[in-house]
């Protein structure tokens, strides 16, 4: 994986992604957002490295009940107009620079982990290359008056899904981001800067902050386990053994996920380029 120097400030989009669309033809998009608030109430997320793998499991359905979704309606990729196609866009991006961001994190943590004498100093002392505050204000993106408003309900409902699945891809990642960090003000300045666009009464942001945000300093309990050992490491010597092996399998775990998730939404964003290509061509 690459680390792109794309401003990763492209979260905060839109304001027609955040308008409710209403009306019994919208069925479809209602249960969409029933799909995930489901998901969300079952998540069982607490500061282990191994529970991270379910923020990509969060992905992964939401992008599922999208297709579903997408498929019930009958409005295909490939009738897509620029609104839905410059939103799939945006989500898309969002997600591998998030990525991107989660990749250094764990390329980080893994060097600390190497460096045992430091690990106490190194897993701590990490932040992103520059605040992370400073990162989301750069998620600002276009607004809906520099593009064309969709013209079609279908049309209106795969804009708005593909706005909620933004929305949980940021929070789900920001997440991860943070506990990989161990620096909950990451998850936080995340939350705030949905929150500013959706408010914390849109339902399915509240649903997964109360998941998310209940998890105390944001410091994972390998992350403590580790430099608590380290601490007493002329006494802990196996046990600092045991939490050093613990924490490669997580990192590999939650690495390998990284990249998979990449490569899929990667791939994803140029088979659509591809139909504009060959549609430009032919004209």
């Amino acid at each position: 994986m690459v680390l792109l120097e794309h401003k990763v400030s492209r979260f905060c989009k839109s304001p027609f992604g955040r308008r409710l669309v209403t009306g019994s033809s919208t069925a479809p998009l209602h249960n969409f957002r029933s799909k995930i608030l489901a998901f969300a109430a079952d998540l069982q997320v607490k500061l282990r490295i191994t529970d991270l793998k379910k923020c990509f499991d969060l992905i992964r359905y939401v992008n599922r009940a999208f297709s579903e979704m997408v498929v019930e309606i009958d409005y295909p990729m490939s009738r897509w107009g620029s609104p839905a196609a410059e939103e799939y866009f945006d989500y898309t991006l969002n997600l591998l620079d998030m990525l991107n961001l989660i990749n250094a994190a764990v390329l980080r943590l893994r060097h600390s982990r190497i460096s045992v004498p430091h690990t106490l100093k190194l897993i701590t002392g990490y932040h992103p290359q520059e605040p992370m505050y400073k990162i989301l204000e750069r998620i600002s993106g276009k607004t809906m008056s520099e593009s064309e408003s969709p013209n079609s309900e279908k049309e209106s409902m795969v804009v708005h899904g593909l706005a909620i699945a933004g929305d949980v891809g940021v929070l789900s990642l920001g997440f991860a981001l943070s506990c990989l960090c161990s620096e909950r003000r990451i998850y936080l300045e995340t939350r705030e800067s949905i929150v500013s666009r959706c408010g914390y009464d849109d339902s399915v942001v509240k649903g997964l902050d109360m998941r998310f945000g209940e998890n105390g300093d944001g410091v994972m309990e390998e992350v403590k386990e580790v430099n608590a050992a380290v601490e007493g490491i002329s006494s802990c010597v196996e046990k600092l053994e045991m939490g050093l092996r613990v924490m490669e399998k997580g990192i590999e775990a939650i690495e390998k996920e990284a990249d998979c998730l990449f490569s899929e939404t990667f791939a994803a964003r140029n088979k659509l380029l591809d139909r504009y290509r060959d549609e430009l061509s032919k004209k």
